[in-house]
């Protein structure tokens, strides 16, 4: 299997089943542009789901990127900021897509992402996404 569908079809909603809570702890719906492989919709929403394509949320947060970034990304996670910065992950919304990285790879992006942007992030997500999402 494709190892883009492998991850978004297969692992995330194995994390979601194994971790009830983790929706809950990003809260979101986040659209992938992955080039020449797709688009999915992650749901961080309720018990989280990934659905291919499009779904009925709106989708405050799109995260673009190729093929072989995406495999580099979930091959080694904490190189989600240096393909940022280098403009290979394109996003309008920064802090939430750290969020979501985080949720699904704990603990690498407090090693990848500079210590102050980490610190200002965190803080701000629960209420940004609350807001967004409602209940």
């Amino acid at each position: 299997m494709d190892p883009v569908r492998e991850f978004l079809e297969e692992t995330i909603p194995r994390r979601f089943a194994e971790n009830e809570g983790l929706a809950r702890r990003v809260l979101g719906v986040y659209r992938i542009d992955v080039a020449d492989a797709g688009s999915w919709t992650i749901e961080m929403v309720g018990a989280g789901r990934v659905v291919e394509g499009r779904t009925s949320y709106a989708t405050p947060v799109s995260i673009a990127l190729t093929r072989d970034d995406f495999a580099r990304l979930v091959a080694e996670p904490t190189s989600a900021w240096e393909l940022f910065t280098a403009g290979r992950i394109e996003t309008g919304d920064v802090c939430r897509a750290i969020a979501l990285l985080e949720a699904f790879f704990p603990g690498t992006v407090r090693r990848a992402v500079p210590a102050p942007l980490y610190r200002a992030v965190f803080p701000l997500l629960a209420s940004r996404a609350a807001k967004e999402v409602g209940p």
